[in-house]
């Protein structure tokens, strides 16, 4: 099937993307978005599959795909994840919004990790276009935040001080800020010997205003995952000369330091370190709750019964802002550990493969895959939001992980050619 056959799902991809987004706004019709939204990602989810549904794509790979080196990981996730909740934790399919609910982690890795990569690597202008979407929205939330904070429009008096833009909380949109100011730049340096004076002066508008809006977040995560994620970019493209660029990332932190204590103060880090403190209590309190978790919705509910325990329940909180953690309480220890086990050979190959390439090009696509999720996944250690699929970010950590895989797979096909076959 040609590339621009697939068009219809990278539309259906935006589409939830923007739903999720839109969910979590404090635009009018926001939380009743939220409401239904798992069911719009299943239903539009179930139309990308009955419309792209190739029965020779399916045959192919129960025959030799399946059971291949890189699969056997996933096979094993998928039955571990089945185990945790018709074995351990039925009652989370007892109705049916539990039922959607965890039919929308399916949807979400059958979209972002299998068919959207694998369309986006088919066509170099769709996967463009791709980057360049992105790199847009969040110039446009990035504007919106900073002009929301400039003129003191927030109608969340709560987060008035911040860059938060249309979301309802800051922690939520630094994640979109680190996803789109690490695209921003790598579209900007792979591109911009293609576009025009004009286009690339807009591009550079765009990174510095989405540089500001992340700024004002004050967001712990978002600094880490924005700076780290720009380290690893940099270091592919500028090689050594890196290291003089990383500290002027690292400066306007400095600058910042005073507004972020006044907004956060010492308590935030004293509350952190409490709810990691009642989730590790939580997880072990039992041997079946360390290794099989409590469910992927209801495990919620049980930290915030062990919040209250703790006298520690706060309105908003539920989660113990940490996906390591928060994977544990969803699904247990063992299939958290096979998880993250799979994302760090991913990375690691990844590595490899920039490491042995001779294209720069390809080295640098490297470089930026692995910034976007190395940025992600350490952001995830400062919040949970990585592990729900009611967010807008697990999205691209799974395009990005999704990505590698692919790439992977091409090289290894490639590799294995009989010796003159190109």
């Amino acid at each position: 099937m040609k590339s621009t056959d697939h068009k219809f799902t990278v539309y259906i991809s935006w589409i939830i993307i923007f739903i999720t987004i839109y969910g979590n706004s404090w635009i009018p019709g926001g939380p009743t978005i939220q409401r239904f939204e798992i069911y719009l990602i299943l239903l539009l989810t179930g139309i990308v599959f009955l419309v792209e549904f190739e029965f020779d794509s399916l045959n192919t790979f129960l025959k030799s795909g399946m059971l291949s080196y890189d699969n056997k990981y996933l096979v094993l996730l998928v039955v571990l994840f089945l185990i945790s909740i018709f074995v351990y934790n039925l009652h989370e399919v007892s109705t049916f919004f539990g039922i959607v609910y965890n039919a929308t982690f399916f949807c979400f890795v059958y979209l972002y990790f299998f068919k959207l990569p694998a369309i986006l690597l088919s066509s170099k202008e769709l996967l463009r276009r791709f980057l360049l979407i992105t790199s847009l929205t969040g110039f446009a939330i990035a504007f919106l935040g900073v002009f929301i904070f400039l003129t003191g429009t927030s109608p969340a008096k709560l987060y008035a001080v911040t860059t938060h833009s249309i979301i309802v909380h800051p922690n939520f949109v630094a994640y979109f800020y680190t996803i789109s100011i690490i695209t921003s730049f790598y579209f900007y340096l792979n591109y911009k010997n293609n576009v025009t004076p004009i286009i690339r002066l807009f591009l550079k508008l765009s990174i510095f205003v989405q540089l500001i809006a992340q700024l004002f977040t004050y967001g712990r995560g978002g600094y880490i995952g924005t700076i780290f994620g720009l380290g690893v970019l940099f270091a592919f493209y500028f090689r050594k000369k890196a290291i003089l660029i990383f500290p002027l990332l690292v400066a306007p932190l400095i600058l910042i330091i005073p507004a972020f204590w006044k907004f956060k103060g010492g308590a935030s880090y004293v509350s952190r370190s409490l709810l990691l403190l009642v989730a590790l209590d939580m997880i072990s309190s039992s041997q079946t709750a360390l290794l099989w978790g409590y469910g992927s919705f209801d495990n919620m509910g049980v930290f915030i019964k062990y919040l209250t325990l703790y006298n520690l329940n706060t309105p908003g909180i539920s989660d113990p802002h940490n996906t390591v953690l928060r994977l544990i309480m969803m699904f247990g220890l063992i299939f958290t550990t096979v998880l993250l086990i799979y994302f760090f050979k991913l990375c690691l190959r990844v590595f490899l493969l920039s490491y042995r390439s001779r294209d720069n090009d390809e080295k640098f696509f490297y470089g930026y895959l692995l910034s976007l999720v190395i940025g992600l996944s350490l952001m995830g250690l400062f919040d949970s939001g990585l592990v729900s699929t009611v967010f807008f970010y697990s999205e691209f950590l799974l395009i990005g992980s999704g990505l590698m895989y692919y790439k992977i797979q091409a090289n290894r096909k490639q590799s294995a050619k009989p010796i003159g076959i190109q």
